[in-house]
């Protein structure tokens, strides 16, 4: 039952009830304002490492779990356009069923689909241009002040 609808609707069956997850703006949105602020990428991010070191046999992969309390707020954003009633808490409960962690996998990659080695995410025949490389810098002057190159300041900084 769990294939994504080209919006990224994705539906599930959880304890006899039908659910559907979605994360458009105004979930990430949603789970950035519970989160007071953090970006919906760093559980993605956290969520991907956990999932890769898990099926890599990585044998301390439990190191890598993300936060609960994230994981019930990112649950709880992607079914708040459909189920408004459900809590955090009560949607984290739900994270232990392998069908639900398949449908809320689905319902990200549609709305932010993987990006490759290079910084490039592809999106139905697209390509935007990651301005971070991979270890979280800046691959370009992207965010440098206005008027000011990268030049030092001449100030010696002690090693």
């Amino acid at each position: 039952m769990s294939e994504a609808h080209p919006t990224g609707e994705t539906p599930f069956r959880f304890a006899g009830r039908d659910y559907i997850a979605v994360f458009d703006w105004a979930a990430i949105h949603a789970y950035e304002q519970a989160m007071r602020g953090e970006s919906i990428t760093v559980i993605v991010r956290e969520l991907d490492r956990f999932v890769r070191a898990a099926k890599g046999g990585h044998p301390e992969a439990w190191r890598f779990e993300p936060r609960t309390s994230a994981i019930g707020e990112l649950m709880r954003a992607g079914l708040g356009r459909y189920h408004p009633e459900v809590t955090a808490r009560e949607a984290f409960m739900m994270f232990n069923d392998p069908a639900v962690q398949t449908a809320f996998g689905l319902a990200l990659t549609a709305a932010m689909p993987e990006g490759d080695a290079s910084g490039e995410r592809r999106a139905a025949g697209t390509t935007v241009h990651d301005p971070r490389r991979r270890d979280g810098s800046r691959s370009s002057g992207a965010g440098a002040r206005r008027g000011k190159g990268s030049k030092s300041s001449g100030r010696q900084h002690p090693a």
